[in-house]
């Protein structure tokens, strides 16, 4: 038969984060208090889940977008130049 389990949980142990390469300043950091004050230095915070594939997402419509608006002007100026032809 198992012990029977007590009603107190377990803390919760995290580890130490693995030594990194700054991407901004090339420095070595490491350990979880250096990373913390690495994104402080440098106004920095830890993406949300799901918040890079939405900024790409938004990238792409924004950049769509643009060249709808480009595609219309160049059409705008296409048409005003076959009128003056024509016309």
């Amino acid at each position: 038969m198992a012990p029977a389990r007590s009603g107190f949980a377990a803390p919760m142990v995290i580890g130490d984060f693995t030594p990194y390469d700054c991407p901004i300043t090339g420095k070595m950091i490491e350990g979880r208090r250096a990373h913390e004050e690495n994104l402080k230095r440098h106004d920095c915070r830890i993406l949300e889940p799901g918040e890079r594939a939405d900024n790409t997402r938004n990238g792409q419509l924004a950049i769509e977008a643009e060249n709808k608006k480009r595609d219309a002007a160049i059409d705008g100026i296409v048409d005003a130049v076959a009128n003056e032809v024509l016309g």
